[in-house]
């Protein structure tokens, strides 16, 4: 597993079509999509963990078992059709709770329609001044078409917080469908991670699509 702190170029350029912000959503457009009672396992690869530890604060006691060291962080992922309609010109509201969830593109993507959609990331319970780290562990494979790559690559987790903190979290991540698009640039895990003064709080959102298994990586966390 290697370790990338500055996110690569070809994948910045990728997530930088983010364009701006639409206006709020009110509650009632937004379906609800709930899975606050459903379980999820902390599952990092060794690299990652050494990392989210160094990074954390002296006064949080690293050398605790998981269940003591970290805890859920609650995750409102909101998702907004675009104009092409690629999810049936429905918006979605997935509600995380026990140390995050998934979304599986294959149960809401529109297959006939091509076009974009934007994800946004919330934290209810943290404030804006929270020092929140972002990392992406990828599951897309590379592939090539015409001298340009496609795909993060296997293998690899990206520290995507400096991304996060200037674009995505104000503007959102614009994703398109266009020859798969929406997984070559965003297939995987993202681990938002927060620093208490003595725990370290945790989420963990993974998109992917059950349809497209053979576009993602053999060896998947």
């Amino acid at each position: 597993m290697k370790i990338l702190k500055i996110v690569s170029l070809g994948f910045f350029l990728l997530f930088s079509i983010s364009c701006e912000k639409e206006k709020a959503q009110k509650k009632s457009d937004f379906e609800i999509v709930n899975q606050t009672d459903a379980k999820f396992d902390i599952v990092f690869t060794q690299e990652l963990w050494d990392e989210i530890l160094r990074k954390a604060p002296l006064t949080v006691d690293t050398k605790k078992n998981t269940y003591e060291l970290f805890e859920s962080l609650s995750t409102q992922v909101e998702v907004v059709d675009g104009p092409k309609e690629v999810l049936n010109g429905k918006n979605y509201r997935f509600d995380f709770k026990d140390f995050g969830g998934e979304i599986n593109w294959n149960n809401y993507l529109n297959r006939e329609a091509v076009g974009n959609f934007k994800i946004y990331f919330n934290f209810p319970a943290l404030s804006e001044e929270s020092d929140m780290r972002v990392y992406y562990m990828s599951w897309s494979k590379q592939s090539s078409k015409d001298d340009e790559v496609f795909g993060n690559g296997c293998g690899y987790f990206y520290d995507v917080t400096g991304y996060f903190k200037k674009e995505v979290f104000k503007k959102g991540l614009l994703l398109h469908t266009s020859n798969y698009r929406y997984l070559d640039l965003a297939a995987g895990r993202f681990y938002f991670v927060n620093y208490t003064k003595e725990k370290i709080q945790l989420a963990q959102v993974t998109l992917t699509d059950s349809s497209l298994d053979n576009r993602l990586c053999a060896d998947r966390l």
